[in-house]
């Protein structure tokens, strides 16, 4: 039964009092920015404000840039290791109508670099 899969489910990960409880309060308060005007969702508030990379003028050699860059160099650009914000909207692709995402991801792609050890 589904109550009983839920509590030998509950054992083997050691899921706490509250715990469940705790993540649902989390994620009411989360907050996703969305920009009107590129009908994209920021990867933070102020993510639009950085300037862009100069990928054209990056050479191959320089990659991975935080090998080859300081990170508060890189962190003020709008340069991602990973698109966090495509992850999301894959994983919850229920919450984002195919237009949304399809903006986030060919807004992303270009400028995520892929040096991530999760990417």
């Amino acid at each position: 039964s589904a109550p009983e899969a839920y509590a030998a489910l509950a054992r083997r990960v050691d899921l706490r009092d509250g715990e469940a409880a705790a993540w649902t309060r989390a994620a009411e308060a989360m907050y996703l920015p969305y920009d009107e005007e590129l009908g994209i969702h920021p990867q933070d508030a102020d993510f639009l404000e950085l300037q862009p990379w100069d990928f054209a003028h990056t050479p191959p050699s320089k990659y991975p840039l935080l090998l080859h860059f300081h990170p508060l160099v890189i962190y003020r650009h709008q340069v991602l290791k990973q698109a966090d914000v495509v992850l999301a909207m894959s994983l919850r692709n229920d919450q984002f109508a195919p237009e949304v995402r399809r903006r986030n991801f060919d807004y992303y792609d270009p400028i995520t670099t892929g040096d991530s050890s999760l990417s």
